[in-house]
């Protein structure tokens, strides 16, 4: 079926770790970001320079380390 797994609800990097273990690739959640508004994402993706990630759904976040 090539259907995209995104894990929701992300809030710890051991959750994160266990996702990545799992092959997910795509995750949602307070570890990546807290909601925001169309518009905002809108403006972090052009000014992070992100444009890949909204057409090919293909990158992977990974956190900073602490």
């Amino acid at each position: 079926l090539d259907l995209k797994i995104v894990a929701e609800g992300v809030e710890q990097v051991d959750q994160f770790e266990l996702v990545k273990q799992m092959g997910i690739r795509c995750v949602q959640g307070y570890l990546v970001s807290r909601p925001e508004t169309s518009s905002r994402v809108g403006n972090k993706v052009l000014k992070s320079n992100m444009n890949h990630i909204a057409s090919t759904g293909t990158s992977v976040w990974l956190p900073e380390s602490s």
